[in-house]
């Protein structure tokens, strides 16, 4: 997958989690290990993809 695809992922996963207008830590949690298997190796700025979203 590349990085645009995966950012597009992240801003859809945030969108959800958030749509309820909870900012539950289950959900943050679930973002972030999502975003953390995407990014292997690498490092996914997550709040910055969130600040764009």
């Amino acid at each position: 997958m590349n990085e645009n695809k995966e950012k597009a992922l992240l801003t859809l996963s945030l969108m959800a989690a958030f749509a309820d207008g909870a900012k539950d830590e289950a959900e943050r949690a679930e973002v972030k290990r999502i975003a953390d298997v995407l990014a292997g190796e690498r490092t996914i700025n997550l709040a910055g993809i969130a600040a764009r979203g």
